[in-house]
């Protein structure tokens, strides 16, 4: 998928998102590119890098691989990588992911002819009349795009989205509601691909902390000299967690893995690229007057302050090289063609 090679400025889910939840992040991040410095990032956003990398590998060489193969692979990204309890966390869900969709890594009924990972696009931006923006471009990276055919005889197109959540990700819950319903990315993904359905897929994270030896002057002993069930004399080990991490997904699989089929009516893609034209004509104007404001109610995210809080609030600059970086481009995430020019896939 492309378009004609124009130099455009180029708008992703992310940056989107960002702009609409703060206007000063943006100028921060994808304005003046200054980004916090690697091992800055919030835990949250660490672990989902992580199972991300081994997502696609996974899927690379799951579909038309053998099983085992595409395990193997998947786990290669986490070997070394990280703190040891995410990774044991990660390494456990992989596993346990791979055999619950052993059977069906896509859905009955389904044959599949090829799969494209980490596929990248960049689609016009459309007008209320259904003119293209002279000024940007929506681009993004997909995790898989899978082409299968129907049967008996009929292709379909599968655009694959991974997520990793901390939240319930049940059908019946708001996390799910939102994806099916209105989630901008899955709308503005699909448009990318007319045609195309997608396939959320959906990974709990485990809500089990490492455990802590405790403290000397909390300690309550047995009268046979031994702490208490509830206590520990020493950390648990990232061997020990990984156990308990296993034994607790193996017990309720069905908490941590959720796959559904999602599409879009007209009047879904219509309402969203009406809202995306006017974050283009708001970021117009925010660059013309530098009129990036804050939003303070955007300032905690994943249970933390966000990273450039610190600048807004005046405790230091954001030209601070050792707390911020400048990116080689806006979206690092992408291609340098793409990220820098909007240039077609």
């Amino acid at each position: 998928m492309g378009l004609e090679r124009k130099k455009l400025n180029v708008l992703t889910h992310s940056s989107v998102a960002c702009f609409r939840r703060c206007p000063r992040e943006y100028k921060y991040r994808y304005v003046m590119l200054r980004r916090v410095r690697a091992g800055d990032e919030a835990p949250a956003l660490k672990f989902g890098t992580l199972m991300h990398a081994a997502m696609a590998e996974w899927w690379k060489h799951r579909i038309g691989g053998a099983a085992g193969c595409a395990l193997d692979m998947g786990l290669r990204p986490l070997c070394g990588q990280g703190d040891p309890y995410e990774r044991a966390k990660a390494q456990e869900l992989l596993i346990a992911y791979d055999a619950y969709w052993d059977d069906s890594p896509l859905g009955t009924h389904l044959h599949v002819i090829g799969v494209r990972v980490e596929q990248e696009f960049a689609a016009p931006i459309l007008s209320p009349l259904g003119k293209p923006s002279l000024r940007y471009v929506y681009a993004g990276k997909v995790d898989a795009v899978v082409t299968a055919l129907v049967q008996p005889d009929r292709l379909t197109q599968l655009v694959v989205e991974h997520k990793t959540t901390s939240e319930d990700p049940s059908p019946e819950t708001h996390y799910w509601e939102m994806a099916a319903v209105m989630d901008p990315q899955v709308t503005g993904y699909l448009d990318a691909y007319p045609g195309a359905e997608m396939l959320y897929d959906v990974i709990r994270k485990v809500d089990l902390r490492p455990g802590k030896a405790t403290p000397e002057d909390r300690r309550k002993y047995r009268k046979d000299g031994g702490l208490i069930a509830s206590q520990r004399a020493e950390d648990e080990t990232p061997e020990e967690y990984q156990v308990r991490v296993r034994e607790e997904i193996k017990g309720h699989p069905e908490k941590y893995f959720h796959r559904g089929r999602i599409v879009r009516l007209s009047r879904d893609s219509a309402q969203h690229r009406a809202d995306l034209w006017l974050t283009c004509l708001l970021i117009d104007d925010a660059l013309e007057v530098d009129g990036f404001v804050r939003h303070p109610h955007s300032c905690v995210r994943y249970s933390r302050l966000c990273e450039y809080f610190d600048v807004c609030s005046g405790q230091t600059s954001i030209d601070s090289d050792d707390r911020f970086r400048t990116a080689d481009r806006p979206h690092e995430e992408l291609s340098a063609e793409i990220s820098e020019k909007g240039e077609g896939a």
